[in-house]
């Protein structure tokens, strides 16, 4: 749901660089239930996801994600970006480090907008 804003920070001039990050990384290997999903952030998740046309299906459980990187090479890969996201201040997704600012979460297009503009000036 943040291709969007990758977008907009591309127009403007901001390189944008993928780097993995998982945000909760004390569930356990077989996950945890999820339980119900309300309030604020789940209602803007949810008018994110009906934007971009991309269907919303909440899992009963979350998943460990770390299980999908068996190899040693990718392990050792997510370790350093992680590590590198950490030293930058990132807490949440989406997260994005552009001239040493940290823009974090999913903020409404026209704010994402306006940080853009100011960042593409540099």
């Amino acid at each position: 749901m943040a291709q969007h804003r990758n977008d907009i920070l591309e127009r403007h001039g901001v390189e944008v660089v993928h780097l993995p990050y998982q945000i909760h990384p004390e569930i356990p290997v077989d996950g945890v239930e999820a339980g119900p999903r309300v309030g604020a952030m789940y209602a803007n998740l949810e008018r994110e996801a009906a934007a971009a046309g991309l269907p919303l299906n909440w899992p009963a459980r979350l998943s460990n994600t770390r299980r999908a990187l068996s190899d040693a090479t990718a392990a050792t890969w997510l370790a350093e970006a992680e590590l590198a996201g950490s030293e930058a201040g990132v807490r949440a997704t989406p997260g994005w480090l552009a001239h040493g600012r940290l823009i974090s979460g999913l903020l409404p297009p026209a704010e994402f907008e306006r940080i853009a503009e100011s960042l593409g000036d540099n």
